[in-house]
């Protein structure tokens, strides 16, 4: 398995394309390339301890590389160690989570979050995400305050990347 520092190595800048998902196929079969030597517990320090939005986004990317139910619970923890331009982005997976793979929705890991911090992208993203599972009837429009991040746009990327390599991973 591969260590996190080896990992930046392998990719380089690459990860940037997932800042506004300016993808370039070419560096993403790079990353890729990687995801067989990338264990779950680097998936998991990435999302939950990473020092920045760049763990974040790989992160994201191998999680919907895989069984992405087993990350359900660690998205959020991602949220509590927020880190700005990765906000959107996991708010678009957790609703994968529990639109594709069937996972619980629960108010309670999101109690303690502070919705307001990065101008109000916490705030942002998870009410795009309650409009997207069905738990508010007023849809948010626009992009996240924050990064100029469409939801949508997330979720549609991540959406593809998790129909394309899983057939049935559900909580």
């Amino acid at each position: 398995m591969i260590t996190q520092e080896e990992l930046f190595r392998k990719v380089g800048a690459r990860y940037t394309m997932f800042v506004q998902l300016q993808i370039n196929e070419s560096d993403l079969a790079v990353i890729e390339s990687c995801n067989t030597v990338v264990s779950d517990e680097l998936i998991f320090d990435l999302l939950v301890d990473g020092s920045s939005w760049r763990e974040h986004l790989l992160a994201l990317f191998f999680i919907c590389k895989r069984n992405i139910s087993v990350f359900y619970e660690p998205l959020f923890d991602g949220l509590r160690n927020p880190r700005g331009i990765s906000i959107v982005p996991i708010c678009s997976v957790i609703t994968l989570c529990i639109k594709e793979a069937d996972c619980a929705y629960d108010e309670a890991l999101i109690s303690d979050l502070d919705r307001n911090v990065f101008d109000g992208a916490i705030r942002f993203g998870l009410d795009k995400m309650k409009y997207h599972i069905g738990l508010s009837k007023e849809e948010i429009k626009g992009c996240d305050p924050n990064h100029g991040h469409n939801f949508e746009e997330f979720y549609e990327f991540y959406r593809d990347l998790y129909v394309r390599n899983n057939n049935d991973n559900r909580c």
